[in-house]
């Protein structure tokens, strides 16, 4: 968007919230500009019109960049429905056919199932952990995700070169060190033993399907 763009949507906006001073200055929209200048035209009057007509309160950057970021990029979807790919991929692959189960999922599921490992998740006797361990790591790395979405990205670069600027060597040097077990690939399957991972995987099905027996 350039800068005769961003006056008309300027414009709209004092216009449609003529009781609130803000865009007064030259300042004021070299500072806008400078936040909302990476998003294009169409996106940027579209999402703007959205708020006009539904807002009765003018919108800030943050809430222009949200709505924008809906209108470049997929819907990050809700636990609820990432976890629900990852049972109904248990239920058509089980545990021996992981890479096929991968397919049926989002890059974001599929990262967080590997971490967790695609083996210890179909044969774990406490699907409920698995469970809430998958959660967890999932809602962290959704929420950084759509924060990346949001951030223009001179933002993100020069928080990188601030990072490198600023952390001690030492610091970087230990955070890089990784102990060998976390480092360990984890087992996707056990071909030995295909029985034994066959009837892990039905008695998760059957917990996640009726809920653990008593």
């Amino acid at each position: 968007m350039n800068k005769k763009e961003f006056m008309a949507i300027s414009i709209g906006l004092k216009a449609a919230y003529p009781r609130f001073t803000f865009l007064s200055t030259n300042e004021e929209m070299e500072f806008w500009y400078q936040l909302l200048q990476d998003i294009d035209y169409s996106v940027a009057h579209n999402g703007v019109l959205e708020h006009i007509s539904t807002n009765i309160f003018p919108p800030s950057i943050a809430e222009i960049r949200e709505l924008c970021t809906k209108r470049m990029f997929f819907p990050i979807k809700s636990f609820d429905d990432a976890w629900g790919d990852v049972v109904k991929a248990i239920s058509a692959y089980g545990g021996d056919k992981p890479f096929e189960a991968y397919d049926t999922m989002d890059e974001l599921t599929v990262g967080i199932v590997k971490n967790i490992g695609w083996y210890n998740i179909c044969t774990s006797e406490n699907p409920d952990t698995i469970r809430a361990n998958f959660r967890m790591a999932y809602e962290a790395k959704a929420k950084e995700k759509q924060k990346n979405y949001q951030l223009p990205s001179f933002v993100a670069e020069q928080t990188k070169q601030l990072i490198e600027q600023n952390i001690p060597l030492s610091e970087k040097i230990e955070q890089n060190v990784v102990p060998a077990a976390e480092t360990a690939k984890p087992i996707e399957q056990n071909a030995a033993h295909p029985e034994v991972v066959s009837e892990k995987v039905a008695e998760l099905k059957r917990r996640l399907q009726f809920g653990k027996k008593e």
